[in-house]
């Protein structure tokens, strides 16, 4: 037997065997497990990355192919329904969302019109939180945050910056984000007392 010749138990090859196989996008007929016929390997790495660059990951108590197979499946009623409160997509324009996607991937400076005019911003990131989407950006080393329901326009220019991975890295924490909705109010706040 396979135990035999590794020497190993039968109990420690079906570990070794689920550890691996979890991965795989198998199902079960039958009495017996095979591949999935109609699946697409190719998309399950990508919907894996999709996951965890959103932040998806942090709410899937499991993240695997059969996982995501499952929530891709439109031949059945989806076991989840991940619920969260909708933006009001009307303020947003679209425009605007995608060239700060394109300045935000490809470090490009921007500047924005809110209620005023804000040059030479780096945009670092936008994070959806409590039904609203919000900008953060660098303007001259200093972290701003911009709620997307407020900006009228974008404009690339043609000027790049370099990443932060210190700002990324404080901007996923999730005080930060909770934070989110009250940075208007601190930034007031402290350019009023100067602090």
């Amino acid at each position: 037997t396979l135990s035999d010749e590794f020497g190993v138990t039968e109990r420690t090859l079906q570990r070794d065997f689920h550890q691996r196989l979890v991965h795989l996008d198998l199902e079960y007929r039958n009495g017996r497990y095979s591949l999935r016929r109609q699946s697409n390997p190719g998309a399950i790495p990508e919907m894996l990355s999709f996951i965890q660059n959103t932040g998806i990951a942090r709410i899937l108590p499991l993240r695997n192919g059969r996982l995501i197979t499952c929530l891709t499946d439109n031949q059945e009623p989806s076991p989840c329904l991940i619920w969260l409160p909708a933006p009001d997509i009307t303020a947003t324009l679209p425009e605007c969302f995608s060239q700060l996607i394109l300045a935000i991937r490809q470090c490009i400076h921007i500047s924005l019109v809110t209620e005023r005019w804000y040059p030479s911003l780096e945009p670092c990131r936008l994070i959806y939180y409590s039904g609203s989407w919000y900008l953060i950006a660098l303007q001259k080393g200093k972290l701003r945050v911009f709620p997307l329901a407020d900006i009228k326009s974008v404009s690339l220019t043609s000027e790049r910056f370099e990443r932060r991975d210190h700002i990324h890295s404080l901007v996923a924490e999730e005080r930060f984000i909770s934070a989110l909705p009250h940075f208007p109010f601190i930034h007031k706040l402290i350019n009023t007392f100067n602090l």
